[in-house]
């Protein structure tokens, strides 16, 4: 599961943005010592997302579980008691078994590795937007690991102990379940250590309290008990007082150990930072102090006005001109072995220079079906950003949009191709990252919405006036989201005309689309809105919040969720309410039929004086 779509950290993002949590290693350092209510608060968030995670993989440890209990019968088959004297040659059988006890316990924890490992990528995005220090990371995984180590050496003794015919005293008992359960212990990120080997310890203590228990003391020369002589031809006769050095030894790796994982996730980077590649300016001015290597793209805001948005149009190297797209009782049917079956129906609607329409409606409400419609009706002067960002990874992304560039603009505009790719890279805000390979997505330089940025970049260069997007907000979590659209809206900016389907539905990203307008579909592909969205989808809200049943929206509902919730099929026949015929007479469609019919005519009175001119 991805861990940053939780709503767990709502709080922990609000002190984010007020400034109050980490910026560096020293920081987390620092925080052991200060801030103990903050520090308290992102402890019990993180523990709360370790038992999600928990009760999310239920079903990984309920197998591991039953692994573990199906390996105690087989295992103790093979060591059983009834065949296996107390002489110095079925001593060896013992140790055998001890040994082959810690290595399992061991092995059976090597899939939580994997499980670190993938979880690391979220760790370092997290970190890098200060949401939580590495100990608040590290220490409730490792307390809840605890339950789940004790119940696996319990399981296991409880099977083994007596039916491979251990001493049989309640003391030695318990202390060898205590020995298994320190060995499970140890963070599994750790094990590849050989060299400092917790397992020495861990055969130390445990053959120790096998061997040299009571009824092992029998003389097998004149000096050495059949015990010793075992533990020393092992190299493990370290005496009973080692015991305890042994124990407090395994203890002490489990500390140190992640205490060190802790250092490391605060110092080290991730290490996909070790490929990125940046700008031959940006490092020129970071070399020059000018600047201090940015803090991601998220901070690159000097070219916005005081609103956080980019300025209403601005100047192109390649000129474009901007076109008025109109649509009139669209219908689309498909046949079927039964009946025609009636996918779209009845779509009036206008889409407008430096205006982002968005299609949204609930599933089978038929968006996909009009906007390829739409799309393969104005194909000719248009472009299309797919929903799959596929790339050439062993170029850069400059390369890429140069490469789309050479390939789809005139011949007579070569010698400003590489003037307007440095404009798109600056709209797409990709300057950063322009000598970076394209590579292979979470395993490149590009983060997953740079990738996205790039999709689009490689469009754009071709200098259409339309532009499709497929679904842009597609497999990105939220804050991914809210920067994609944020690039889209820079697009929309320089007076294209861009229409994209959405379905994630997020109020977060959002707040970055207060001028656009809304295409809104029931099932059935039937029109229920078409206007403007609104700050905070305010206009939709009102328009709904106006038909007499709809319910109010509550504080702090997400607006998308919400007239989702109260346009789909169930609440319509609740309310016994047609909410298309609502729309067709309300004054919101008299306004789109008047927008429709006046712009055909400027679109006519355009292709008559450009006639009578020729």
């Amino acid at each position: 599961p991805a861990p940053e779509t939780f709503d767990l950290f709502d709080d922990i993002i609000l002190m984010a943005e007020r400034k109050i949590l980490y910026h560096g290693p020293r920081d987390h350092i620092l925080d052991l010592f200060e801030n103990c209510g903050f520090r308290w608060e992102i402890f019990k968030a993180c523990m709360s997302r370790e038992l999600l995670l928990l009760r999310r993989n239920l079903i990984f440890y309920v197998l591991k579980i039953t692994q573990l209990v199906f390996i105690a019968c087989v295992i103790m088959t093979v060591f059983y008691k009834t065949q296996m004297d107390i002489d110095i040659v079925h001593a060896n059988y013992y140790l055998a078994a001890l040994f082959y006890t810690l290595i399992i316990l061991v092995a059976d924890d090597f899939p939580e590795v994997f499980m670190t490992i993938s979880r690391l990528q979220v760790f370092y995005k997290q970190k890098m937007l200060s949401f939580y220090p590495a100990w608040a990371y590290v220490i409730p995984s490792a307390i809840l690991k605890l339950p789940m180590s004790f119940l696996q050496s319990l399981i296991w003794t409880s099977i083994t102990y007596f039916r491979m015919g251990y001493t049989p005293e309640a003391s030695r008992m318990h202390t060898y379940q205590f020995v298994s359960f320190i060995t499970t212990s140890w963070p599994g990120w750790m094990k590849w250590l050989f060299w400092v080997s917790p397992m020495s310890n861990a055969e130390i203590a445990v053959s120790g309290n096998e061997f040299l228990s009571p009824r092992w003391q029998q003389m097998l020369t004149m000096r050495t008990t059949i015990g010793q002589a075992t533990l020393e031809s092992r190299g493990l006769n370290f005496g009973e007082s080692f015991f305890w050095i042994a124990i407090a030894a395994l203890f002490g790796f489990a500390i140190v150990y992640n205490i060190g994982f802790t250092f490391a996730l605060c110092f080290l980077k991730s290490p996909g930072w070790s490929r990125v590649v940046i700008s031959r300016e940006k490092l020129f001015k970071i070399q020059k102090g000018g600047s201090s290597g940015g803090k991601g793209v998220e901070n690159r805001t000097s070219h916005m006005n005081s609103n956080g948005n980019k300025p209403a149009s601005r100047m192109m190297v390649l000129p474009f001109e901007p076109l008025t797209l109109t649509f009139q009782d669209v219908q689309y049917y498909i046949d079927t072995p039964l009946r025609k079956l009636q996918l779209i129906s009845n779509v009036t609607g206008a889409l407008r220079p430096g205006i982002l329409t968005t299609l949204m409606g609930t599933s089978g409400a038929g968006k996909t079906t009009l906007f390829d419609v739409l799309a393969e009706t104005f194909a000719r002067i248009s472009s299309y950003c797919e929903q799959n960002d596929i790339h050439y990874p062993k170029i850069i992304v400059e390369e890429s949009l140069i490469f789309s560039a050479s390939l789809r603009l005139a011949s007579h505009i070569d010698s400003k191709t590489k003037e307007f790719v440095k404009e798109v890279l600056e709209i797409m805000e990709l300057n950063d990252v322009k000598d970076a390979l394209a590579g292979i997505p979470c395993l490149s330089s590009l983060s997953t919405a740079q990738w996205k940025w790039l999709t689009i970049a490689v469009e754009l260069v071709a200098n259409p006036s339309v532009i499709f997007m497929d679904e842009p907000t597609t497999s990105l979590d939220a804050r991914a989201a809210a920067i994609v659209m944020r690039a889209v809206k820079n697009v929309a900016d320089t007076g294209r005309t861009i229409i994209s389907t959405i379905h994630q539905t997020s109020l977060i990203y959002l707040k970055h689309l207060m001028s656009i307008q809304l295409i809104l579909l029931k099932n059935g592909g039937s029109l229920i809105y078409f206007g403007p969205l609104g700050q905070n989808s305010c206009k939709v809200i009102e328009y709904f919040e106006s038909i007499t049943g709809v319910p109010k929206i509550k504080d702090n509902c997400n607006p998308t969720t919400w007239m989702l919730e109260v346009t789909s099929s169930f609440a319509e026949d609740e309310l016994g309410a047609d909410f298309t015929e609502i729309y067709k007479k309300s004054s919101l469609h008299e306004l789109v039929q008047l927008l429709n019919v006046s712009l055909v005519r400027q679109m006519q009175s355009s292709y008559v004086h450009h006639q009578s001119q020729s």
